[in-house]
């Protein structure tokens, strides 16, 4: 599975409305919540397609230690062509034949409970059409690998995360560890996300002209109003070693 990076734009998460193909696969680790939102495991090994009670999944857990593997595998509550009706006038599914999926950085809020969820990188599912059927993924947060499935595209965004990958790969031990010197946490947390950008109507935007060297000049541009339809998410917490 190889994947194209593309645009994320963060917003609350809908329903679904679509005629329900067949059912999800059944498994004792898939979990929906109330949202109808699906879940992610994760384990130092890899999780094969229905290994569910071998040695990587009675493997998995939500803490690992700076030298460990992440790997990952997400539980869908439907298949996946139960998504393509999303969005009233866009859904990339039906227009670019991609879905999507994202790390995030959940830093604690200083003077509240909870979490600011900082988006790190997001990629595509290329070849929508093949995974039709398919009721959950497979994911591996390689530190250095061909076929890693968390890259960093953006070039300025290299060295802010640490990456020494020659095939961009994001290292969550040198994330952290870059991190660390700024902020003093030897422990932070990662939510993992899949989803489907959809759009249910327009949004015009105004601001300064780009084209314009002086940025005097105004301009508007009407745009779709995309928001995430989350298929299945999981969080796990990242130890760095003294």
């Amino acid at each position: 599975m190889k994947q194209i990076a593309f645009s994320l734009l963060l917003a609350a998460t809908l329903g679904v409305a679509a005629a329900t193909p067949a059912a999800a696969q059944s498994s004792p680790l898939r979990k929906v919540d109330a949202q109808g939102i699906g879940n992610c495991v994760f384990s130092p090994q890899e999780l094969p397609k229905g290994g569910e009670g071998t040695a990587p999944y009675k493997a998995i857990k939500t803490d690992f230690t700076e030298g460990e593997s992440v790997h990952v595998r997400c539980y869908w509550p439907k298949p996946l062509s139960a998504y393509r009706s999303a969005g009233k006038i866009a859904n990339e599914i039906r227009d670019k034949n991609q879905y999507s999926f994202g790390l995030f950085w959940m830093v604690p809020f200083t003077d509240k409970p909870g979490y600011d969820e900082r988006f790190l990188q997001d990629m595509a599912s290329e070849d929508a059409s093949a995974a039709m059927n398919w009721d959950q993924q497979r994911f591996d947060l390689d530190d250095d690998h061909p076929d890693c499935d968390v890259r960093v595209q953006d070039e300025r965004l290299k060295d802010q995360y640490g990456v020494t990958s020659p095939h961009r790969c994001l290292s969550l031990a040198s994330f952290a560890r870059t991190f660390q010197s700024a902020k003093g946490m030897k422990s932070l947390r990662f939510c993992f996300k899949q989803y489907v950008d959809v759009a249910d109507q327009t949004a015009t935007y105004t601001g300064r002209d780009s084209s314009d060297p002086l940025r005097l000049r105004r301009s508007s541009r009407t745009m779709n109003d995309t928001y995430p339809v989350v298929i299945a998410q999981g969080c796990f917490n990242y130890h760095l070693k003294s």
